[in-house]
Formats: C-alpha cells, structure tokens, sequence
C-alpha cells in the first residue's frame, strides 16, 4: 500500500511541474491572403506559449532597454514575460496559479515608478519590473476592468449594490481608500471609467474621468464627464449626458494644456478644464469606441475605425483617412511623427505619416505562411526609440521589428 501511495505521490508531482516538455503545434498552411512578401524586418520573435499555440496578447511595455508582454487565456504561467529588448532572452516571467485562471486576462496595465500595476476586474497587482516579483497584490469584490495612475496614486473602480465607489491607493502599500462614489440616479447604473490626472493652476490635483453608466433593459446609455478635485475633495465641475448616442471610448480623456479632449461614440469634444465649458464638438467622425487619441502639435489624431486628423484649435477635420478593412484598432504610438497601430479588422500593423496623411505601409504578420490565423489584431504596439525597434505580437509570437530608417 505504501508503494502505491508512493507512486501515486510522484504522479502528482509530475503533473503538477511546471517544466514540462510540450510538443509545439504543427504548422497550419495560409489558405488565403497569404502574403507573398513583407516590409517587416523582424529581429526576433519568441512563443508566447510553448506550444506555439495562438493565445493571443495585449500591447507590449517597454521598459529601459527590455521589454514585457502579457499573453491571454493560456493559463497563470508566464502571464508576463519581460525579454531582453535587444536579442529576445527570457528575463523572468511572472505567475499567479490562485487567481489568474485559464479563462481569465489582464484589462489595464500602468507603469510607474519601476513598477508594474496590473488589473484583473476584481484583482489588483503591483510587480517589481526588474526581477518580476509581486511587491503588492488586493483582491476585491465587484471591481470593474480599468485602473488609474495619476501620480503617487492607483485607482480602480469597486461597485456595492446601487453605487460606485472611486477608490485609491499609494503606489507602494495596496490599502484602498474610497475618495469618491456616484450613486444610481433614474435606473442608470453608474460606472466609473477611464481616469487620468491634472494639476489646477493652484496647485490642486484634479481627476477627469466618465461615467459610463447604462440601463440594462432596454438598453440605454449616458455618458457624463466628471473634474473631481482630490485636493479640496469636492467636484470642480461636471458635464451631463454630453454624447448623444449614450457610447463613448474607453481611452482616458487627453489633456494639453487647459484643455481636455475626450471622444465619444460619434462625438468628440474639446474642454476647458479650468471651468468645463465646451470648446469645441465635432461629430463628424468615425463611430468607434476603441483605438485612441493623441495630440501632436496643433493636431488631434485619432485611429478609430479609419484614421483622422482634426484641427486641435477649432476642431475642424482635416484629414480622414480610410483604412482598407480596419476596426477595433489598438492605441496608437506616435514616433517622428509617423503613427504606428496594430487592426482587428484586418489584422495588419499600421504606419501613417501624420504631416502628409499617407499609410506608408499596412503589413501582415509574415507567420502567416505557416499559421494560417497569425494576426496582429491584439497586438498593440510599443517602441524604444533608442534601440528604434518596434513590438508587437501575432498571437502566437512575441516579435520586435526593426522601424524603417
């Protein structure tokens, strides 16, 4: 009996080590738009599963010279992987087996201060990027998919019944403190979303953020704009049901100076953030509630479904430009003033000149040869304009690409 209890013993041990060897998927041949060449000069790619499996991934961070990717669905192993930037070398990977399960992703990512804060809905984690250790890590009840950074501070959105609670924590201890809360007003369910922070003048630390809030049945939505001032704890000011069609973006407000721009499903406005008067609204753009917007000069521009650039000062649209099969794209990174996005519409990795509105280049994942669903749909870019590498992913690989010189 004692040798039975012995081998069913080092059974589990085996099944339950990590290291084991896990034969890579076969090659699944290109059926169709299968590229015959690519721009793309890739300088290294590595699985992201290893079983080469497509699991898809979420936009890259650089961080100094390396890089960290987040890959989904695959189980709590290697949910991030840093690489060194240059030659692709497995730095350390970062694992929770508890609460990360096979179904589950990471939603939001911000980096501040050498440190990496990751949500999960309900979870909150803060992880030391040099060696991948976990500093922090909350596990709450009701959490909703974003969190903030404004400062020394994360923020994340907890909901109790009919309200939502904004909350907050230093960025070195993970003890939430709840600052703010939006009760339901006429069925409308309250949601919390996309914070980014601002200083007054004065001096006071100001939080802009939506909320995104809905009824359930019939569908409806309402969208309301909030300058909350941390410092005095009160509300600077706040805009009422300012898009239309009740839908906005989930990319944070942008600020530039005294102005906020913040776009909704068919609307984008233009705002005094000093005392929320509307100074511009044009609505005369894509419909669309991803992708992102970024302001560079004088110019807004925005990678919706098509891509757009608005005249920062009066809103007046400038250029649009129509990408063949493209939606649901990936923030935007703006590099010598070309705009570099991945599409899930058409899969491919995106370069636009902003000063001459002209793709210079739309470019297929070169995998797809021998993985037929190799895509960077997901993929979101990252630079390091040191190194001038590019990174992304096609759902099966990690890749860096050499930009264009």
């Amino acid at each position: 009996m004692k040798k039975i209890i012995l081998f069913i013993n080092v059974l589990f041990l085996f099944a339950c080590t990590k290291d084991i060897n896990i034969e890579p998927s076969k090659p699944e041949p290109c059926i169709y738009n299968c590229p015959v060449e690519t721009k793309l000069k890739v300088v290294w790619q590595e699985p992201l599963a290893p079983d080469t499996l497509d699991v898809g991934a979420e936009t890259p961070i650089v961080y100094k010279n390396d890089v960290i990717f987040n890959k989904q669905f695959h189980g709590p192993y290697d949910v991030l992987v840093k690489r060194n930037g240059q030659t692709g070398h497995k730095i350390w990977g970062w694992e929770d087996p508890i609460n990360i399960q096979s179904a589950a992703s990471i939603t939001n990512a911000k980096e501040y201060n050498e440190k990496l804060f990751v949500g999960t809905w309900d979870d909150v984690y803060c992880i030391n990027m040099d060696n991948g250790q976990t500093v922090w890590e909350t596990h709450v009840c009701c959490g909703e998919p974003g969190i903030g950074q404004f400062e020394n501070y994360i923020f994340h959105g907890h909901t109790s019944d009919d309200t939502e609670f904004l909350v907050r924590t230093d960025v070195n201890f993970g003890v939430w403190d709840t600052i703010f809360s939006i009760t339901e007003k006429d069925n409308y369910i309250p949601n919390i979303e996309s914070l980014t922070g601002w200083t007054h003048p004065s001096g006071d630390k100001i939080l802009i953020f939506q909320n995104r809030q809905h009824i359930p049945f019939p569908y409806d939505g309402k969208i309301d704009l909030y300058a909350y001032n941390m410092t005095a704890d009160s509300v600077l000011w706040m805009l009422d049901d300012i898009i239309p069609r009740g839908n906005s973006s989930l990319d944070h407000p942008v600020i530039d100076g005294s102005r906020i721009y913040f776009r909704g499903v068919g609307k984008i406005l233009c705002i005094n953030a000093l005392k929320g008067g509307i100074v511009w609204e044009q609505e005369d753009i894509e419909w669309g509630n991803n992708g992102s917007l970024n302001i560079v000069g004088n110019k807004v521009v925005m990678n919706i479904s098509d891509f757009q650039v608005l005249d920062a000062h009066l809103g007046d649209v400038i250029k649009t430009i129509e990408l063949d099969g493209a939606g649901n794209n990936s923030d935007m990174v703006v590099h010598d003033g070309v705009a570099y996005f991945t599409s899930g519409g058409d899969g491919r990795l995106h370069a636009i000149d902003i000063s001459s509105g002209v793709q210079i280049w739309d470019e297929y994942s070169p995998n797809r040869t021998n993985k037929r669903s190799a895509s960077f749909a997901t993929g979101g870019v990252d630079i390091n304009p040191e190194l001038g590498y590019l990174y992304t992913n096609d759902g099966y690989f990690a890749m860096c690409i050499e930009l264009p010189k």
